[in-house]
């Protein structure tokens, strides 16, 4: 996830991104550590063109089942013009 962020926003916003949606506090510099830190790790596959090594996440299928916790909130949800709480 910190790489994730990290790779598509600056630092800075990834750390408020971590610290609001999971509580981490990461400092902006942590989020460039690990991230260039994971960045070495796999330059040297990419650049032997050894890229099928690197381990990819499967796209997700139309009837996979989506968890999700949540602590403290309540979520409403629009079906038919209705509210559900």
């Amino acid at each position: 996830m910190i790489c994730l962020l990290s790779h598509n926003v600056v630092f800075s916003e990834a750390s408020s991104l971590l610290k609001e949606l999971l509580n981490l506090s990461l400092s902006a510099k942590q989020c460039q550590r690990v991230s260039q830190w994971y960045g070495d790790q796999i330059n040297p596959i990419i650049n032997a063109n050894q890229i099928d090594f690197i381990p990819q996440l499967s796209p997700p299928k139309k009837d996979d089942i989506c968890y999700v916790m949540m602590d403290v909130c309540c979520i409403h949800v629009m079906t038919g013009g209705k509210r559900i709480n």
